[in-house]
Parts: structure tokens; C-alpha cells; sequence
């Protein structure tokens, strides 16, 4: 899906981050929280480009690193979302997850928890106006080496993006080069 160069305010990104995310009243007792998620701001007003881990517990953003390379470096290659003004590399703490369940069904749990989170951000994404983008389609040595993940038990598994669409597949220049390509 092609995304517009529009950016997202800190308030849409606030609610995003804390409806897919943070603690919330209704969640208490639950889980063990062995989900990370790192935060791609590319185009957020107030908010610097860059990786920023979220705290759920403080609902607050810690700068990683600047961003030094397009999106598509950390997804395979998938150029088209380079506009994406923001996204969610989604990981997960499996040793959090060893300590309670064995090590099969520890993946299995860490596995269902991720697809939730994603699709959190996406109905909430949805329900904010913008349109979602997700992948398992990730380079995970560059996102480990960009996201400062030194350990094997935190994994990055899905990237979830959200920007402004008008849901069409293709650029205007490159629906124009194709049009003019078939004449």
C-alpha cells in the first residue's frame, strides 16, 4: 500500500502506543508483559526521527538512536512503506515467557500475544483514521543492531506500521509510468 509524507500528531501517537500497549485498569492481573514494543517514528509531530522503546508501565518514550536508514532496510527490502510516519517492531522477551511455561509452549504464548498487540494497533490505527501496514518480513540483524538488542532471548516477530492512505497499491508517478509504458 503506498502511505502519503503526512505526519502524525503526538496525541494520535499517544493514544496508539497506550490502547495497543500500555497498562491499562481493565488489563491488571493478567500476563506476564513478556511483549516489547520499539517505536519507528519517521514523521511524528514534536517527536525526533528515530527508535524509541515504549514504557508501558510510565507511557513514555526512550530514544534508542537516531534513524540512518529507510524503513525498507529493517523489512526486507519493501520499499513502499518508506513514508510510513511511524510503526512497531514488535518483539518478545522469551525468557520471560521460559520462566512460566516450557520452552514449546512458552513460543506458542509469545506467538499469540504479539498477534494481539498487532492487531490492537491496527483496529486502533483504524478507528484513528490511518491505515496499517504489518510484517514477519523482517531483517532481524539490523533491527537487533538498530533497537540495541544484544541478547537472544528478546526476538523481534512483527513490524506493524500506520500512516495516511488513500488505500491505492501504487504512486500517482507510478501508475503515470505504467500508463505510459502500455501506449
Amino acid at each position: 500500500m503506498f502511505f502519503f509524507k503526512r505526519s502524525v500528531s503526538l496525541h494520535t501517537l499517544s493514544n496508539l502506543l497506550y490502547l495497543s500497549l500500555g497498562y491499562l485498569k481493565e488489563r491488571e492481573g493478567g500476563g506476564l508483559n513478556s511483549t516489547e514494543g520499539y517505536l519507528y517514528a519517521y514523521n511524528i509531530k514534536g517527536l525526533g526521527p528515530g527508535f524509541y522503546y515504549y514504557h508501558p508501565d510510565k507511557h513514555a518514550l526512550t530514544l534508542i538512536k537516531p534513524i540512518n536508514a529507510p524503513l525498507a532496510t529493517f523489512v526486507q527490502g519493501q520499499h513502499f512503506v518508506n513514508n510510513l510516519p511511524l510503526g512497531l517492531f514488535i518483539t518478545s522477551r522469551f525468557d520471560k515467557m521460559w520462566w512460566k511455561y516450557p520452552h514449546s509452549q512458552g513460543y506458542r504464548v509469545s506467538l499469540l500475544e504479539a498477534g494481539h498487540i498487532s492487531q490492537t494497533l491496527q483496529l486502533t490505527a483504524t478507528a484513528l483514521g490511518m491505515r496499517t501496514w504489518v510484517t514477519a518480513a523482517l531483517s532481524e540483524e539490523k533491527i537487533e543492531q538498530a533497537l540495541g538488542l544484544n541478547n537472544l532471548c528478546e526476538q523481534p516477530l512483527l513490524f506493524v506500521g500506520a500512516g495516511y492512505s488513500n488505500g491505492e497499491a501504487l504512486c500517482d508517478e507510478l501508475k503515470h509510468l505504467l500508463a505510459s509504458e502500455s501506449h
